[in-house]
């Protein structure tokens, strides 16, 4: 699936609509060693844009020894 073909997918208006129901202030976390690589990967575009809208922020990206992306923790604003 293409970014153009998730962005007009019903699950990510679901998914932004739910961002943006979180109260001001509100931070959550995101463990990506549980969550599979294509949702991954698709959560990665939400959330972008979700930045780049304004509605959320990213505070810290955690990553193993490895290099690998471990967990991210994101703050409403």
């Amino acid at each position: 699936m293409t970014k153009q073909e998730l962005r007009q997918h019903p699950e990510y208006a679901k998914c932004v609509e739910k961002i943006k129901a979180y109260s001001k202030g509100f931070e959550f976390d995101l463990d990506f060693r549980t969550i599979p690589k294509a949702k991954a990967n698709a959560l990665d575009i939400i959330l972008f844009d979700c930045m780049e809208a304004g509605l959320i922020e990213c505070e810290s990206i955690v990553f193993s020894l490895e290099g690998n992306r471990t967990k991210e923790t994101y703050r409403r604003i």
